[in-house]
């Protein structure tokens, strides 16, 4: 046999033999990532960028009791944030709250300031957090099968028209205050 031979074959031998004790290996770098089991024979991950690079975009709104129709006197306050993925098919979002008692709901509306709207969206649907309450109220991940009301059967891309046109904010119900005691529009 040949050098060149016997060396192909010792290379072979030293590639085959630690991928066939192996398990299936996954490598994240930020892009699509493809896993491929390792088998005796092959092994492989792919890794490709994406078709279309872009950031995601992220809105958030500040909730006090001034912003409620009628405005409401309360040291509660909040914030949400909603971040839409490159994708524009899931947000993600973060709905935090302090000195707030008996929550009831959170949700997500349509309504320009100064005016009440229909919900678009459940945050926090309960059960009722009984007492005083501050900290992460709900943090989660939603894509258009969430969205309701007027947005039933919509995409996020019309969620999110409804927010760069001013149209959405977040409103958090307590037993005192059912119909919002803080509220914050979505930039």
């Amino acid at each position: 046999m040949s050098k060149a031979r016997v060396l192909v074959l010792v290379l072979a031998v030293v590639l085959l033999l630690p991928g066939c004790a192996a398990k299936p290996t996954t490598t994240t770098t930020g892009a699509t990532t493809t896993s491929v089991p390792i088998s005796a024979t092959t092994s492989s991950t792919t890794t490709t960028a994406p078709a279309t690079s872009t950031a995601s975009t992220t809105y958030s709104a500040e909730l006090s009791g001034k912003e409620v129709v009628p405005a409401i006197v309360t040291s509660a306050a909040g914030s949400a944030i909603l971040t839409v993925d490159a994708t524009g098919t899931r947000v993600h979002f973060v709905l935090k709250v302090s000195n707030l008692a008996d929550i009831t709901a959170a949700r997500v509306k349509l309504g320009k300031p100064g005016t009440n709207g229909q919900g678009l969206l459940i945050l926090f649907p309960g059960p009722p957090q009984h007492g005083a309450f501050t900290g992460t109220l709900a943090e989660g991940n939603f894509n258009a099968s969430a969205l309701i009301g007027s947005l039933t059967g919509k995409t996020i891309a019309d969620f999110v028209a409804l927010i760069q046109n001013g149209q959405v904010y977040v409103n958090v119900g307590t037993a005192k205050n059912p119909a919002g005691e803080i509220r914050g529009q979505v930039h």
